[in-house]
């Protein structure tokens, strides 16, 4: 059996003596550490998420109320901000040509736009268009 000297040294190093009491402490060491771990890891995930819903809230209160468009406005201003004609929209999200012309008319409105390629430019520089 090792001396009280030898189990200090092996315990320092991180070594295990062959007694059971530097055992059961590298154990206890171990398992406070897991659960330490796992304690930060679900810290990290609450806050992550606080700061996902704090970065939403702030784009929205950053966007006017009036600017708020609704999916088919958003959707037919990021068709004509990609080049789209709008027989060519009206044909993609088989609609009449004349309901594209309401959705570009009413995102005017809502945007203090005039003309489909200003509401277009002006919904982009706000982030308000669709990702592809």
């Amino acid at each position: 059996m090792a001396s009280p000297t030898a189990d200090a040294r092996l315990t320092s190093c991180g070594l295990v003596a062959d007694s059971t009491p530097a055992r059961d402490a590298q154990q206890t060491v171990v398992e406070q550490s897991v659960y330490l771990v796992q304690t930060l890891m679900e810290t990290m995930k609450k806050w992550e998420a606080r700061l996902q819903r704090l970065e939403a809230e702030e784009t929205a209160r950053r966007t006017p109320r009036q600017c708020k468009l609704t999916w088919r406005q958003r959707e037919v201003l990021t068709l004509l901000y990609n080049g789209m004609q709008r027989s060519a929209i009206a044909k993609q999200l088989t609609i009449q040509k004349d309901t594209v012309q309401t959705h570009i008319r009413d995102a005017n409105r809502r945007l203090g736009t005039s003309g489909g390629m200003r509401a277009a430019i002006k919904a982009y520089q706000l982030g308000l268009l669709l990702e592809e």
